[in-house]
């Protein structure tokens, strides 16, 4: 049913070009956020992608084929820890649980699906806290079965079709604070290798103007930290490090765990170098396809972590647009800014959306829109071709390998 090859584009593709000057860098006001991959929230979106991927190679190399599911939902409730420098209590275990649907193909997938995901799970907590993490949670899988006929509904002879009406949206390039934003997360992730601190960071910066604050919440790991004078050292020498990425620092305020306070002893420490461990996670609150939370962006509210890449346009469409812009962008050249929305339409084969909206810095000349629209037209051709054997295309084959465009 799934094999042969199978090359198209969409037919009736409509492409629509116009030019704005309303993009973020030209407001007065400018706000960015990025809660890192220890944050409970971003931790619970790494889950079900970790997982989702692994159910992926799964189905491939048992069947050969990947059918529809859903790992779409991870909730993380932390237990209860009593945490002092040096000195850390373990009161209650917290629970991390993950839910959603998928395709049996054989009496004890299921089984065997909920079985990958904890292990997966395991290992993304792991990979990022050590082993001594999972001593603080219970982890428990709940993903059920499709029935068959919500199974069938959306596979095709040819290109899957959507199974729902999403709309994804991507923009290129970054803006100047936003490219901040993800700096100071990198560097934060190599201190983190020399400073007792976890990997879970918020950064949230506000420019106004020419003015910048930068406001971060660093999990310190209380075990390595001596006392609440050696904390607020470590604090600072941080903070001083951070503060080299920027070139020009007069108009900048950066503050690190701004509830701190040294006469009445008060600092952010946590026994594992998570929030996690006490507090709760969402996915879907984490940060979007751009790695970053940017309420001055259009952005789609559709959640792309733990979804299925062959058939769930919200993933598909999301990552595509984000590609498409960046691509667009650099074809035109110089960086022109670039903003891309792709409107899916329930059941319809992946390669036809209802249409590609096309957004730029500047207003195009007739040939610039025509080499645009033929652009996108050979690139739905190519990133659409059906990988022989197989129920997908080479777009989602790039998803499901990190090779399109990896969520940060």
């Amino acid at each position: 049913r799934y094999g042969g090859f199978f090359k198209t584009y969409s037919k009736i593709m409509r492409v629509s070009i116009n030019s704005s000057k309303n993009f973020p860098s030209q407001d007065k006001i400018e706000i960015v956020e990025r809660k890192g991959s220890g944050h409970p929230d971003s931790l619970a979106c790494k889950i079900a992608e970790n997982s989702c991927r692994q159910l992926c190679f799964y189905y491939k190399d048992n069947y050969k084929v990947i059918p529809r599911f859903n790992i779409d939902q991870v909730e993380i409730n932390g237990g209860e820890v009593e945490v002092n420098f040096q000195k850390n209590h373990l009161v209650k275990k917290g629970s991390i649980t993950i839910t959603g649907k998928a395709t049996s193909l054989a009496i004890k997938d299921i089984e065997k699906i909920n079985q990958l995901v904890i292990k997966e799970t395991k290992k993304t907590l792991e990979d990022l806290f050590g082993a001594g993490i999972l001593n603080y949670f219970n982890i428990k899988s709940d993903i059920n079965k499709y029935s068959k006929n919500n199974k069938a509904f959306f596979e095709n002879i040819g290109l899957p079709l959507s199974e729902d009406t999403s709309l994804g949206i991507g923009f290129y390039p970054y803006t100047y604070i936003e490219k901040m934003t993800l700096d100071l997360d990198s560097r934060l992730l190599k201190l983190s290798k020399i400073f007792p601190i976890g990997r879970d960071f918020k950064i949230m910066i506000l420019r106004n103007g020419k003015k910048i604050d930068i406001t971060i919440g660093i999990a310190f790991i209380s075990g390595k930290i001596k006392n609440i004078n050696d904390y607020f050292l470590i604090k600072e020498k941080i903070r001083l490090n951070l503060l080299k990425l920027i070139k020009d620092r007069n108009n900048i305020n950066l503050i690190i765990n701004a509830a701190d306070d040294l006469n009445n002893n008060k600092a952010y420490i946590t026994a594992t170098g998570t929030a996690a461990e006490h507090d709760k996670g969402s996915l879907g609150r984490g940060n979007g396809v751009s790695g970053l939370i940017t309420p001055g962006r259009k952005s789609s509210f559709e959640v792309i972590y733990g979804k299925n890449p062959i058939y769930n346009v919200s993933k598909i469409y999301n990552l595509l647009a984000f590609y498409l812009a960046e691509k667009i962008s650099k074809f035109l050249g110089n960086n022109i800014f670039i903003e891309i929305e792709i409107l899916s339409q329930l059941g319809n084969p992946i390669n036809e959306p209802q249409i590609i909206n096309v957004v730029t810095g500047k207003k195009l000349t007739v040939l610039e829109n025509k080499k645009v629209n033929d652009y996108l037209k050979k690139m739905f051709s190519k990133l659409f071709e059906m990988i022989p054997e197989t129920n997908y295309a080479l777009l989602n084959y790039k998803i499901i390998n990190n090779n399109l465009y990896e969520p940060k």
